[in-house]
This record gives C-alpha cells, structure tokens and sequence, in this order.
C-alpha cells in the first residue's frame, strides 16, 4: 500500500524547500513501511502530489528529459536548473526572473538524465570533475519550435548541477513600443539611442528583459542608414542588416578580442552583449568617447548601480547616455485579475 503525505509547497526561490519536502516524504514513507533508500520512487511520488510537479519518474531518461525542456519551452522559460542533492535530483525553471521547482528525480533517474544531455550536447559523458559547456539543439515537438540550449555543468558536493539556458527560435522580438514603458520613457529613451555617440548600459537581474530591450534598440536603428556590429555570447536571433558575431573562449576569442577587431570595420553602432571585465570596459568606452554608439548589458541592480559597477571595473572617464535598468513584470490572468472597483 502506497505511503500517503499531507504536503506543503516548497519554497518557489529556493531549492533547499525541495530538499526539506522529500527528506520529509521519506520519513513518512518510511513510517509506512519503506525505507527512504529503497524508496526513491516513493519520494519522487509524494513530492509530485504536492500538486505544481510533472510526474516523470515512469519516463525512460530521453523521454524524462523531452518532458521537461518541453514544459519549459511551452512556458516560455529562460533557463532549466537540474541540481543534485542528497537524496534526489531537483528540476526548476527561470520563468519572469523568479525560480521555481517543475519536477524531482531520483537520484538514478537524475543521472541518466544527466547522461542524456550529456550526450546531445557534445560533452564527454565520463567527464564528472571539471566544469562543462554544451550546445543542443532540440526540436520541442510540444511547443512546436526549435529550441537551441546553450548548456553548463559544475561540479558539486552530491554530485553535477546543470544549468540549460533555452534560446526559442520561434520567440518574438519586440519593438520598443511593446516593453512596457510609459510614453514618457519611452520618449525619453527613444531620444537617448537617437544620439550619435555615447554608451548606453542596460542592467537589471536575469531574466529581466536586457537582451529584448537591446534588440528592440537594435531593430529601431536598423533602417539602413548605419553600420550595426553585435558581440554576442550566444547570437539569440539572427536579424537581416546586423552584423552578428559570436565570442569562443575555446579559442580565446572573448569580449574584449572581438570588439577591438570590430572598432577597425568603422561601425556606426556597436552592441556588447556583456561587459564583464575592465579590457572590455574600457574598450567600449574609448569607443563611445570616439563617435560611437555603444549598447550593452551590465550587472547591476539598478540603472544607478551601473555607475558603482564601472568604477570597480577601473578608473573610466564615459561620455554618458542615462544606463537604464530592465524588470520583468508578470499580467493577470483572466481568473487572477483583481476585479474593477
């Protein structure tokens, strides 16, 4: 007879609630009569009647897997987390910036699944001490689109954590009038990128919105009229009249490399997907300073923040456009939404 539980929701930021949650499913089971070890198909079962988990402990570990990034491509999630504990796999997804558990494999399952990706993704299979990067590119069937998976593993205390960044090909770009700005932002913003030179930073969290509102900037100035170079890690979309190149660090081809080639084409318009190091810094702002418009994206909390995170990366003198800071804000559904009056 199958150990029942009365469960309470993990905590949706943070994937020790998982852990807690089984722990605590596997006491019950054991209670019950089975053991928590002998039981992993056990806890895999109570955490799924929680209620918001996929069942896919049945799954063979190609069809566990297919589950999963398909759920996560048809929500329209950013990344898909699979990070081992003690006694089970966890499954989360990045949807609107905010973290959230979608599934929990045992552990056997988990690294099956594991392997699977592993092997898709062109990374050795063997390989568990070291660090990782893989590229996949999966046709989700359910969600009807090509789905290109941009993937890292690391070594940690129970075993491997995946992180899977899915880039839709089938998702839309927005134009600047559809991110949500007032009238006045985006008037204001829309006279900030018509300059002629200066540095425009883009921060805010992951999953925020930085790279829509970078290309939505890209695809207002795409009008024929200017020379437009991207560096990007990864190319998301491929949009006609932009120049697009893509870093390797296999090959040390990084940031800093490619702008300083891409100075010498004459552009008009310079894109960074990424100021990560002071070289790039730097770079970008001599490029500003020289008659350039620079568009990138910049870790910081907040667009005020982007003036403390380019000091600590050296003393720079900028020829300054305002930086904006990007959120991602969730809608009302049809049921949720507060009723008028």
């Amino acid at each position: 007879m199958p150990a029942t539980s009365t469960l309470v929701e993990p905590d949706s930021l943070n994937p020790s609630g998982i852990h807690h949650m089984t722990r605590t499913n596997a006491t019950h089971a054991a209670a019950a009569g089975g053991g928590p070890d002998d039981g992993s198909d056990n806890n895999v079962a109570a955490a799924v009647a929680a209620g918001q988990m996929i069942d896919v402990s049945k799954l063979s570990a190609e069809q566990a897997v297919q589950r999963l990034i398909d759920h996560a491509a048809r929500m329209g999630a950013s990344d898909l987390f699979i990070v081992s504990n003690e006694q089970h796999m966890a499954v989360l997804v990045r949807h609107l910036g905010i973290v959230r558990p979608i599934s929990v494999l045992s552990p056997d399952q988990g690294k099956r699944c594991l392997a699977h990706i592993k092997a898709n993704s062109g990374m050795d299979i063997s390989e568990k001490r070291h660090p990782a990067d893989g590229r996949w590119i999966y046709n989700s069937r359910e969600a009807d689109t090509t789905v290109d998976l941009r993937i890292n593993v690391i070594p940690t205390m129970y075993g491997e954590d995946f992180a899977l960044r899915l880039l839709s090909r089938g998702n839309q770009l927005y134009n600047l009038d559809q991110l949500g700005m007032t009238d006045e932002q985006l008037a204001s913003y829309q006279q900030m990128i018509s300059s002629p030179s200066g540095i425009v930073l883009i921060t805010g969290p992951t999953g925020s919105g930085k790279t829509a509102t970078l290309y939505a900037s890209l695809m207002k100035l795409n009008d024929g009229k200017r020379k437009i170079n991207t560096i990007e890690d990864p190319i998301e979309y491929a949009i006609d009249g932009l120049r697009q190149s893509q870093v390797n660090p296999q090959i040390n081809l990084g940031f800093s490399e490619l702008l300083r080639s891409v100075l010498r084409q004459s552009p008009d318009v310079i894109m960074i997907g990424e100021i990560r190091d002071e070289e790039t810094a730097r770079t970008a702002v001599r490029a500003a300073n020289s008659g350039i418009l620079v568009f990138a994206t910049l870790h910081a909390p907040s667009a005020a923040g982007a003036v403390q995170t380019m000091r600590t990366l050296g003393r720079i003198r900028i020829s300054w456009r305002p930086a904006c800071a990007a959120w991602s804000l969730s809608d009302w559904c049809g049921r949720c939404a507060p009723s008028a009056g």
